[in-house]
């Protein structure tokens, strides 16, 4: 949700109308991002909670076991936002 709704929200402050192909184009770009931004957190999240990547051993043991809990996912994208 944090993801998308700036998308949406940023997609739709132009008034300008496109042709069908752009728009096309445009929203499989999207897709690709929206799609590569998930598969991004929830790698770091398997890997700081299991120190596993794709059941891949990366760490012996678990840097950080709390980031598989529900919260610990939205401190993540904050981190990779601020990154970003």
């Amino acid at each position: 949700m944090l993801v998308v709704e700036p998308a949406v929200i940023k997609r739709m402050e132009s008034n300008d109308l496109e042709t069908v192909g752009e728009a096309f184009r445009r929203g499989i770009n999207n897709t690709i991002g929206i799609c590569f931004s998930v598969l991004l957190v929830g790698v770091v999240r398997e890997l700081l909670a299991e120190g596993t990547v794709f059941g891949n051993v990366v760490f012996p043991v678990a840097p950080l076991p709390l980031a598989d809990q529900p919260g610990t996912g939205f401190i993540i994208i904050g981190l990779i936002a601020a990154v970003w």
